[in-house]
């Protein structure tokens, strides 16, 4: 009986977490604003972490600025949950090379071998 009820209070900690996640997604831009919300992801919530995919390493510190306000903001939306901290997530994008318009109209990178 006791291996039941530890099984079952693990299951609502997952649904609560679910449950704000889905929530915090919504309302993103309205929390961290429509500056933020265009560089940061919301990706879920797990325990007392909001995790954040950030699209540029520059965000990791100028995230730092308003971490409080951020986490202030979420706990709002998420009121039985409560954020503690929060995780950045470098977004995993492959970036395309592309040939500059200056080489596009001299055809110079098929000259010098690119």
């Amino acid at each position: 009986m006791d291996k039941a009820s530890i099984y079952l209070d693990q299951n609502t900690d997952i649904m609560q977490d679910l449950k704000v996640s889905y929530t915090v997604r919504k309302k993103w831009k309205k929390i961290v604003g429509a500056v933020l919300a265009k560089n940061l992801q919301f990706n879920y919530i797990k325990k007392d972490q909001c995790f954040i995919a950030i699209n540029n390493p520059c965000w990791y510190s100028e995230i730092t600025l308003y971490e409080q306000k951020v986490i202030e903001n979420i706990n709002n939306y998420a009121s039985p949950k409560k954020i503690k901290s929060l995780k950045l997530v470098m977004n995993e994008t492959k970036k395309e090379i592309t040939k500059r318009q200056y080489a596009l109209r001299k055809n110079y990178d098929n000259m010098i071998g690119r």
